[in-house]
């Protein structure tokens, strides 16, 4: 069994931009798609001069819940990235926001 299967969408325009966007199936990992719930993710890089890269992506899937009858869970992310990479100096910073939405954050212990 394969995970995120789906649509994959990728280009590049000349050196100055790399995207991404894919539709998949989001099921769990090792298992077929045995829910109606899909992902969407993006992402995309600019580099307006040959050693500095800044980019984004964004990711939004739902799941089935963990209770039942609950709505079904969310799961959002955002991210944001940074690399200056010139004449052997490299710097790089990335940062990541989750939010994630639904039954599986009750419950505990």
């Amino acid at each position: 069994l394969q995970r995120d299967m789906g649509l994959l969408f990728e280009g590049k325009y000349e050196n100055l931009l790399k995207y991404a966007l894919s539709f998949t199936n989001n099921s769990q990992f090792g298992e077929a798609d045995n829910n109606q719930n899909k992902a969407l993710a993006a992402r995309a890089v600019i580099s307006p001069v040959e050693y500095v890269s800044i980019g984004g992506s964004y990711l939004k899937s739902t799941v089935p819940p963990q209770l039942a009858g609950a709505d079904e869970d969310e799961r959002i992310r955002y991210a944001a990235e940074f690399e200056f990479d010139l004449s052997g100096l490299t710097l790089q910073a990335e940062y990541i926001k989750a939010e994630d939405i639904g039954s599986y954050q009750t419950g505990g212990g």
